[in-house]
């Protein structure tokens, strides 16, 4: 069964939040923050709830100009999408 995919971001507050926030909609294994076009790895991912989530950015978000993107993927680790973080 398919189901609708995707990801309601919060906006950032650079030098103020530690996370970038959100929440997941559909079968997504895992995310990965992109910042300019390069996928990070290595941060801390926590789900508050089942699709609510606190993904560990400070130290990879750091200019407002940055292009940062949240991006999904399912279970055999395959590009689902992509959604911009608003960065303030």
């Amino acid at each position: 069964m398919k189901y609708k995919r995707n990801i309601k971001m919060k906006e950032y507050t650079l030098g103020k939040d530690t996370h970038v926030s959100g929440e997941l909609l559909g079968d997504i294994k895992t995310i990965r923050l992109e910042v300019d076009g390069e996928l990070k790895r290595g941060s801390t991912l926590e789900f508050t709830d089942k699709t609510a989530f606190n993904y560990y950015a400070i130290d990879k978000i750091k200019n407002k100009h940055s292009k940062v993107y949240m991006v999904a993927f399912d279970d055999n680790d395959q590009y689902v999408l992509k959604r911009r973080v608003k960065i303030k």
